[in-house]
């Protein structure tokens, strides 16, 4: 479970703007459009941004973190594409939590430019990526896998729209021929997939394996014997009953004669209910937003009835209050 307001929680945003909560895929659209504005007024500047294979021979690896920030064209297309990216991108955010999803984001960005210079160094083939195309696909495609029967439009099943993505994109490749492209992407899916499942998603698909990767150290408290959250002795400790004083468990630490057997009463002894102890610093309604996110982690977000929706937002907003 995660805390909300301690450095357990990870599903706020990384800050504020007024009441803009900027998260991973709010501050992702930002940087974009920022650059469409320079875009505009000062195209050259793009010349930084994108990536192609001459570019990687030249040594410039920066490439590979800005090319989705670069612009070619801009229209409507452009315009359906991001608000896909934010709708997608934010539902896999509330479920991974921020740092999850930017390590997951920073992969993909990594394993597609990765993936395609070495293919350009092995064949006589040459590439150019900008844009935010190859990530929302990754983003759209990642949703979809882990949501195969959520309904989208005319209650068509989600693996049936994704489907239809990957045929588009394969049948494109072919018909121009754009090998490096056709390969990049299944290359890449592949290893994002490997990523994604590590990430905790995809725990459904048990063919794909789960890389061990290296967790962040949570910060220890000082609970008093307590475990993290307050439920229970903490791990490494022991409850065990204090010893009496020159005894060991009702023997005598010097006697060889055996203890003596004390009659069981006829009725056992009741023993007082015990009250969990929850930290001073953690409140209701820390623990109802836990219970919420967890739903959410191993349900998603459309296990949640219309009643827990409505906690969610009212969740949200006190906190966004405080």
């Amino acid at each position: 479970m995660r805390f909300s307001g301690t450095d357990i929680d990870d599903q706020g945003p990384w800050f504020t703007l007024g009441k803009v909560e900027v998260t991973t895929t709010t501050l992702i659209l930002l940087v974009w459009a920022v650059t469409l504005l320079l875009w505009t007024v000062a195209p050259s500047t793009q010349d930084k941004l994108w990536m192609t294979s001459f570019d990687v021979e030249n040594g410039e690896i920066w490439r590979f973190v800005t090319w989705p920030f670069a612009h070619a064209q801009f229209g409507l297309g452009e315009i359906i594409g991001a608000a896909i990216f934010w709708l997608f991108g934010t539902q896999i955010e509330l479920q991974l939590g921020r740092r999850a999803y930017s390590l997951l984001l920073g992969a993909s960005l990594l394993v597609i430019g990765v993936v395609a210079a070495i293919i350009s160094l092995i064949a006589p083939w040459t590439f150019g990526f900008a844009d935010l195309a190859l990530l929302e696909l990754v983003v759209v495609l990642l949703f979809i896998a882990e949501h195969p029967t959520a309904p989208f439009f005319f209650n068509i099943p989600a693996w049936v729209i994704g489907a239809v993505i990957v045929a588009l994109e394969l049948i494109n490749d072919l018909h121009d021929r754009d090998w490096i492209q056709l390969l990049t992407v299944l290359i890449s899916a592949g290893l994002i997939a490997l990523v994604a499942r590590s990430a905790g998603m995809l725990s459904m698909y048990d063919r794909i394996p789960e890389l061990s990767l290296p967790s962040r150290p949570r910060r220890k408290r000082d609970s008093g014997g307590l475990s993290e959250y307050g439920r229970g002795p903490a791990r490494g400790t022991t409850t065990a009953e204090p010893k009496r004083p020159g005894s060991l468990w009702g023997r005598k630490k010097d006697s060889g004669d055996p203890a003596p057997i004390v009659p069981m009463p006829q009725e056992p002894r009741r023993r007082s209910p015990i009250e969990p102890t929850v930290p001073d610093d953690v409140s209701v309604d820390d623990i109802a937003l836990d219970l919420l996110l967890d739903k959410i982690s191993e349900s998603g977000l459309d296990s949640l009835t219309t009643a827990e929706r409505q906690a969610l937002d009212d969740l949200r907003a006190r906190r966004r209050s405080k």
